[in-house]
């Protein structure tokens, strides 16, 4: 009888710690869990897995999942099949390390870049620039002569890399 008893009680409690674990974590702006990540001031949503190239989406993406989503490519695999993309695919490509030589941004950290709002043909001007050290991503729209910030303090825990 004992071990029967245990057996409802563990069979109650573990989906209770289930859902309990699973709850979404809030950051103050950000709502994020396993599958998603929404930004309750600008009323955006984005899913793990799914691909994206719009600026504000790849920003959010990048501050809640600490990676680009999968339809980024290097430089050298994005040459080779960039004439690919389509709505679809969203084929798109991340640059590696960005120099900072415009000096727009604080100097005592490493940023990585990556191109936004890729339409297939030229990689355009747009740019999302991101530092792991001050966990801020920087978006650009002329090509690293003004920047907006995008999200500040979005708690990189160094565990992904960019590059």
């Amino acid at each position: 009888m004992k071990k029967f008893r245990a057996l409802i009680i563990l069979l109650i409690l573990l989906p209770t710690l289930f859902i309990v674990s699973c709850k979404p974590k809030d950051t103050g702006d950000l709502i994020i869990d396993a599958y998603s990540v929404y930004d309750k001031v600008n009323n955006i949503k984005v899913y793990k897995d799914n691909k994206y190239n719009d600026y504000e989406s790849v920003s959010l993406y990048l501050a809640g999942f600490k990676e680009l989503p999968s339809n980024y490519y290097n430089r050298e695999e994005f040459a080779k099949i960039r004439d690919q993309f389509n709505k679809e695919n969203l084929i798109t490509c991340f640059g590696g390390v960005f120099q900072n030589r415009e000096k727009h941004l604080p100097l005592d950290d490493k940023y990585y870049e990556c191109d936004v709002n890729y339409n297939g043909t030229s990689r355009g001007k747009t740019r999302l620039v991101y530092n792991f050290k001050y966990s801020k991503i920087y978006y650009t729209e002329d090509h690293y002569d003004s920047f907006t910030l995008m999200y500040n303090n979005y708690k990189y825990d160094g565990s992904t890399l960019f590059i």
